[in-house]
């Protein structure tokens, strides 16, 4: 299913990525180094498609900014540093000064993005 991106609509692909930005965290709190590694490849194989159709379709993540799920806001929000930065380092503040598992994540990835050494698809 989610080998085929490139036939999916844009729409599928973000829930594909949301999907798998919450099963990330899953599998890190519950599951197995595999599991994770597998579910962040998803995650940024989307994040690729996305950009290979271009910026219209990289914005379709920008909703994603508001989920329920710390943990694919903050996926979300490191994609948006390529295309919304204003955005997606707002969303990583917020997250980065709150008590979820995923605030440490955010912090690294601003510390990351703000030395210019932050690798993104």
């Amino acid at each position: 299913m989610e080998n085929d991106l490139e036939t999916k609509t844009i729409d599928e692909i973000v829930s594909i990525y949301a999907k798998n930005a919450a099963a990330y965290r899953e599998a890190i709190t519950h599951g197995t180094a595999d599991e994770a590694n597998a579910a962040y490849d998803r995650v940024w194989r989307c994040s690729k498609e996305l950009k290979k159709r271009g910026p219209e379709a990289q914005r379709a993540l920008l909703p994603l900014l508001n989920d329920n799920s710390p943990d694919v806001r903050v996926c979300a929000a490191t994609a948006a540093l390529e295309f919304a930065p204003e955005l997606g380092v707002a969303e990583l503040e917020r997250l980065a000064n709150s008590t979820f598992k995923c605030g440490v994540n955010a912090q690294l990835i601003l510390q990351e993005w703000s030395r210019g050494k932050l690798k993104l698809p």
